[in-house]
Parts: structure tokens; sequence; C-alpha cells
């Protein structure tokens, strides 16, 4: 029997960082091919992520409010885009400037690491607005405003994903009426928004609109990547059987920081054949991303056994 309420719980999200992953996985690899079919699913996937970080804040802040909030950023996000930049600067003999210059965000050593620095900005408004503001009409005000700026001030990459963030939140608050809806109504929501983000898609590849300003285009990724995103959210409630999608979901965050580093496998054509690229690019990026996931893993467990010992001994 289906379980109603599977929709956005913690296994959920994990198969939904796993899709969004795959998505950006090809979407780059596709870049290389000199199609753009595959272009679309970057965008999509990069919505989800950013769907089920806004959910996953607000779910959190219902229980436990902002406790530690920081702190666990900082372990789970910071201090392993800083061990990966680390180890790609020495590679690439990154100087101490712009080595700094790419910890702290403010220069980038790969073009797919305007990512952290939007998230951040995701993380910093959400911790001020839920510190300072209880009232729920200031609060989407702020996040709204936020959404209108990403959307008008900075380029299409962030004006694309300006709803994505706050969508997940508005989600989590709104998390009972939506596991509320039965198999039947998700998989027809689900699919209804495939079909609008096809149309959206469709419409954008007429001449008319592609000769149309930098916002009217910007709008229609915006229409085609959050409705793709929604209908992968809720169709994907019903059919959660590939295995693989939780695997991949589980080192989604080591695994997009990683790949960025090893896009020059394909680039420059290391073996020379597109496909061999391709299979050397997705073995090595995989491996070495459950290899630092089981690292930062030990490490973690590591420190709560440390803590357990320094209690008993307190007591």
């Amino acid at each position: 029997m289906q379980d109603k309420n599977y929709l956005l719980t913690t296994v959920h999200t994990r198969y939904l960082k796993g899709i969004a992953i795959l998505f950006v996985l090809v979407s780059h690899i596709g870049n290389y091919s000199g199609k753009t079919w595959f272009t679309p699913l970057g965008g999509i996937g990069v919505s989800i992520f950013l769907f089920c970080s806004g959910f996953g804040l607000m779910s959190s802040y219902k229980k436990k409010g902002l406790s530690r909030f920081w702190i666990k950023k900082i372990y789970a996000v910071y201090i392993p885009f800083v061990i990966i930049e680390t180890v790609a600067a020495c590679f690439l003999r990154v100087n101490i400037r712009d080595y700094f210059l790419d910890i702290l965000l403010l220069k980038t050593l790969n073009p797919y690491e305007w990512y952290m620095q939007y998230i951040v900005i995701c993380y910093l408004i959400f911790f001020f607005v839920c510190r300072f503001f209880h009232n729920k009409t200031a609060r989407y005000s702020i996040w709204g405003t936020f959404s209108v700026a990403s959307f008008v001030i900075c380029g299409n990459l962030q004006g694309e994903q300006c709803l994505s963030f706050l969508g997940g939140i508005y989600a989590a608050e709104h998390i009972n009426t939506l596991k509320s809806y039965n198999k039947k109504k998700k998989i027809v929501i689900g699919f209804s928004l495939f079909v609008i983000a096809i149309l959206f898609l469709l419409l954008k590849q007429t001449e008319f609109l592609r000769q149309q300003s930098h916002y009217i285009v910007t709008l229609l990724n915006l229409l085609i990547k959050s409705s793709a995103m929604l209908g992968t959210v809720f169709v994907t409630d019903s059919f959660r059987r590939i295995k693989m999608f939780r695997f991949l979901g589980g080192i989604s965050y080591f695994l997009y920081l990683i790949h960025a580093h090893l896009m020059w496998i394909i680039a420059q054509n290391l073996t020379e054949n597109y496909l061999i690229n391709i299979a050397v690019f997705t073995a090595v990026s995989v491996i070495l991303s459950w290899m630092f996931d089981r690292l930062m893993k030990k490490i973690k467990e590591k420190g709560k056994n440390d803590d357990t010992q320094g209690i008993s001994f307190k007591q």
C-alpha cells in the first residue's frame, strides 16, 4: 500500500537529490556533445537542490528553531567545500590570493560554483528573517523581495532559480496539506506540471521569443525549471524503486563539488573518445565522492564518540 506520508520525508528528499545530481551531470556532460538537448536538465537539477534545501531548513526550524544553525552548515556544507577546493587548488597550482578568494566565495575556480555563492546567500537571508521576524507576512515579504531581486539583478542562472528555495520553504509550512493528497492526485499534478514545462520549453524555441529581452527568456526558463521540478517532487512520491537515486542522493553534494573539477576529462578529450571520457569522468567522480562521504561520516562519528567520552568522564 502506498504510504502517503512518504512525500518529502528524509528518504524522499534524498531520492530527489539523487535525481537532481544525475540531471546536473547529464547536462554538463551533454554540453560537450555539440547538442543542447540536455541543457534544461541542469537547471531542473539545481532547482530540485534549492527546493530541498529550503524545505529542509524550514522543516528543521519548525522542530528545533535556529539551534546550532551555523555549526551545522559549517560542518555539512562549508568544511567539505573548503577541503575539496583546497585539494583542487593544489592540483591546479592556484596562487594563494585566488585560493582564499575562492574559499571565501568571492571568486570561483570553476563556473559551477555560482551555486555555492547563491545557496550561502539563501542561508544568510533565511537565518536573518527567522531570527528577527516572527510575523509570517513580514517573512514572506522579505523572502519574496529576495526572489524578485535575484530575478532582476542577478544573472540568468540565479534568475531562473529565484523561486526554488522559497518554494521549499512554502512546502515545509504546508506539508500536512501536501501529504493529504492521495496517490492519484499527486500523479495528476506531477504529470500536469511536466506538460506545462514541455509547453513552455517548446514556446521558448520559437524565433520570436528567442529574440526577446534577457528577462523574457529568463522568465521562460524559470517557468520551465520550476514546473519540471515540482512535477518531479510529486511524481517521485509514487515511483521510487530505483536504488541508484538513493545512493547518488547520499553523495550528491560532494559529487556536485568534485565533478566540477573533473570536467576537464571531457573538455580536454583525455582519451580521445567521447564515450570513454564520459565513463572515466563518471567513475572517478562517483568513486571520489563516495570515498569523501565515507571520510566525513567517520569524522562525524569520531566527534560523537569523543563527545560521549567527554560527558562520561565529567560525570
